[in-house]
């Protein structure tokens, strides 16, 4: 890894301060996704140069990593609630017990492992069944399951693995005390390189008005920065719209926020991204939040709108693959801007 010396970054404060466990905010649609994101440095990536810095001052000692999980000593099998502490902790070398029916699917060797239900409907009593001296649960609903685990007393740790930068704590701090400690520095280089291709994607290249759109069985709303969608959209460099609206607007909420159209309008945003969440015609939904505006708006006129399918919503170590790809579709066909 010694390629690797003169290395990153403005999330070492995130790293070694914040962990990686839920840490619940205030917003218009108190949601799940509802996660403080982080976002500095050129391009809204979070990363800057930062020198010459030695290893020891990026990773957390193991100590410091099990104070996070609240254990004493490392533990020797692990259930994972979801697909992407699933797939950190089987690349850094844990031993896996218990996983998702989604991962056990993707993965030949799934016999071995125990199935606890499926990311959205995670089997309590298949749980009570698995002696396990840790299980991994996602925190971005941890109001939600906190209840059903009273009564099992279970040793718990809730990740934040929906985010691009808090992924680099939860490598250090499952891979450190869950795993080995060489294949964690492995999967942490792996997930920096794959975030660094998708920026130098849009590199050069004239940034772009997004919008994000939210729709569920509720409504249509707004996604700022703090959504995990919109914090992808902001690391590739775009400029997600809700920056350009009014404080009057926004009235200082975060998160989905109620569809504005005029101000909207008024931003000309050039790509439209969409989050469907079951809903059966997400466009006729949009139509009539926006009303004849919609037709008019650039994005609709270009062509340019463009669904975020399921597989975004797994977070993990695959964010750096979804920037990569955001990035194609933002920047792909565009030219580089000569200063």
């Amino acid at each position: 890894m010694k390629r690797y010396k003169t290395i990153i970054l403005s999330m070492l404060c995130v790293l070694s301060l914040t962990g990686c466990g839920h840490k619940g905010t205030s917003g218009a649609k108190k949601d799940g996704d509802l996660l403080g994101a982080q976002t500095s440095g050129q391009n809204g990536s979070g990363l800057t140069s930062a020198g010459e810095i030695p290893e020891e001052e990026i990773f957390l000692s193991k100590e410091e990593a099990l104070a996070q999980i609240g254990l004493t000593e490392s533990p020797k099998t692990v259930v994972a609630t979801t697909y992407a502490a699933a797939e950190l902790l089987d690349k850094v070398g844990s031993n896996l017990v218990g996983v998702p029916e989604e991962y056990a699917k993707d993965h030949k060797e799934y016999e071995k492992y125990a199935v606890i239900g499926t990311e959205e409907q995670i089997d309590y009593e298949a749980l009570k069944t698995i002696e396990a001296d840790l299980y991994v649960f996602d925190g971005a609903k941890r109001e939600e399951i906190e209840p059903n685990l009273a009564e099992l007393k279970l040793p718990t740790y809730f990740t934040n693995l929906h985010y691009v930068n808090t992924v680099y704590t939860c490598i250090q701090i499952l891979g450190i005390t869950c795993g080995d400690e060489e294949k964690m520095k492995e999967v942490f280089y792996q997930y920096l390189d794959d975030q660094q291709k998708a920026l130098v994607v849009a590199n050069g290249k004239a940034a772009q008005n997004a919008l994000l759109l939210m729709v569920d069985e509720s409504g249509v709303y707004m996604g700022d920065a703090s959504c995990y969608f919109g914090d992808m959209i902001t690391k590739i460099g775009a400029i997600n719209i809700s920056y350009l609206l009014d404080e009057s607007v926004t009235e200082g909420k975060k998160g989905y926020l109620p569809v504005n159209v005029d101000a909207i309008v008024a931003t000309n945003p050039q790509v439209i991204f969409i989050e469907n969440r079951g809903v059966a015609d997400p466009i006729a939904q949009i139509q009539g939040a926006f009303g004849e505006q919609w037709d008019s708006m650039l994005p609709v006129i270009n062509n340019d709108i463009h669904y975020l399918d399921d597989t975004f919503k797994r977070g993990g170590l695959d964010n750096a693959n979804y920037l990569q790809k955001l990035a194609d579709i933002v920047y792909g066909d565009q030219p580089v801007v000569v200063q």
